[in-house]
């Protein structure tokens, strides 16, 4: 008969999951590469996402515990009216351009967007797969604006 594994583990210590943030000052300080872009993109490709998914795990009875840092210079640049009206900007110029490249590869199922048929007259996968990151694109920005206004 093998030994009841549960009771042979003891507690060595404890386990904390930080997550740490900074950004510099970028408040207004002009777009991309180094300015409020910054700002926007952290926010975009983690802040939001991550925050969405906390509520999801919420709304699903599931309980977690991690601690988030973040810098004083951030936290007032996330509170800042002008950081957030810009955000909604920024992400509505990101869905602009995603919807630009859908329909610009809309037509590769067809053979008739750029780079969509090869020499021989074939559909070429890259057509196809733009089409698809560019739709890809469009929701996830239209997702990320929809759970930051909501």
């Amino acid at each position: 008969m093998s030994p009841d594994r549960s009771k042979l583990v003891t507690a060595l210590g404890a386990f904390t999951f930080v997550l740490h943030s900074h950004l510099p000052y970028a408040r207004l300080a002009g777009r991309w590469p180094h300015g409020e872009e910054w700002i926007h993109e952290a926010a975009s490709e983690t802040y939001v996402p991550l925050l969405s998914t906390l509520y999801d795990l919420k709304e699903e009875g599931i309980h977690f515990k991690l601690t988030i840092g973040i810098t004083p210079i951030l936290g007032e640049q996330l509170a800042d009216d002008t950081v957030l009206f810009n955000f909604v900007e920024y992400l509505d110029a990101k869905i602009k351009a995603a919807k630009s490249d859908v329909e610009l590869y809309a037509d590769a199922d067809e053979g008739e967007a750029p780079s969509a048929v090869d020499a021989d007259g074939n559909l070429t996968e890259n057509a196809k797969h733009l089409h698809y990151l560019a739709s890809w694109y469009q929701d996830f920005y239209q997702g990320i604006k929809d759970a930051f206004i909501n």
